[in-house]
């Protein structure tokens, strides 16, 4: 019976760390193709706010988007 708790504990660490190194590849991944596409935008002159961990720069983008918006709506309001 001990040799049998002692095979789950196996099995379990070994489904633990196999889970981790996927859940830490998969994020690699992510975070290499976001890296590559962010500095292939800078060598076009696109540049943008730096990422956050995890969070990314969604809200500065939008923030930046919705100023952009508002100030094009004011100039042209003026210029008519």
């Amino acid at each position: 019976m001990e040799e049998f708790f002692l095979a789950m504990k196996l099995v379990f660490s070994v489904v633990v760390v196999g889970i981790l190194s996927w859940i830490l590849s998969v994020y690699g991944n992510l975070w290499h193709e976001s890296q590559r596409v962010r500095k292939r935008l800078q060598m076009q002159g696109i540049k943008g706010p730096p990422p956050y961990f995890l969070r990314g720069n969604l809200p500065n983008m939008q923030r930046i988007q919705s100023q952009a918006k508002a100030a094009s709506t004011c100039n042209s309001n003026h210029s008519d």
